[in-house]
């Protein structure tokens, strides 16, 4: 009798206590940024990760988790590399660098890509410098967690053909792929 006594009330606690628990998602975020080279020799060309991109890809994230986002993580970036018509270079020698205040740090330094015949994916985790990823990291904690940076996130791509001054044509887009953090308040039964 005591044991079916003690049996009950556990079940009726179990089913009367509601608390709220904290939980933590993790959906990710991918952004580009994307120039079209058309240049005889060296060259030095300007992008950015757009802003408003990134707000929308947030604002997607907001309505469908429905959280508070604690924090975003740069997980990996890759570059891709389109050869267009009249492109005589046969390899290339890319500086990636982010821009912040007049300064810039490199994401990526030194970086030779063989031109390929169709559009190539080079991955780079063991290419990144840690001064432009922790710069794009903290640029983009300003624009998705604290929400004090409204502006694009610059970009910069130099480069040098072999041979030199031969024809560059090509489009280059490089990739980064993140991870936020999005706290929740569940119910608990």
């Amino acid at each position: 009798m005591m044991k079916k006594i003690l049996i009950i009330i556990i079940i009726t606690g179990l089913f009367t206590a509601c608390d709220d628990k904290e939980v933590r998602l993790y959906p990710t975020i991918e952004v580009s940024a994307d120039r079209v080279v058309n240049q005889q020799g060296a060259f030095d060309a300007y992008t950015v990760y757009s802003a408003q991109e990134i707000n929308n890809l947030i604002n997607d994230i907001n309505s469908e988790y429905d959280g508070e986002i604690e924090d975003v993580t740069v997980e990996k970036a890759w570059l891709v590399v389109t050869p267009l018509a009249n492109n005589t270079a046969e390899s290339v020698t890319i500086d990636v660098e982010i821009w912040s205040d007049n300064e810039s740090f490199y994401i990526l330094e030194d970086y030779e890509v063989i031109i390929p015949s169709i559009t190539k994916k080079y991955m780079l985790p063991n290419y990144l410098k840690k001064a432009g990823v922790e710069e794009l990291q903290n640029q983009l904690d300003a624009i998705i967690v604290y929400k004090t940076k409204v502006d694009d996130i610059e970009i910069s791509f130099e480069g040098e053909p072999t041979p030199a001054n031969s024809a560059i044509h090509l489009e280059l887009q490089l990739f980064v792929e993140g991870s936020v953090v999005v706290k929740q308040l569940v119910e608990m039964l």
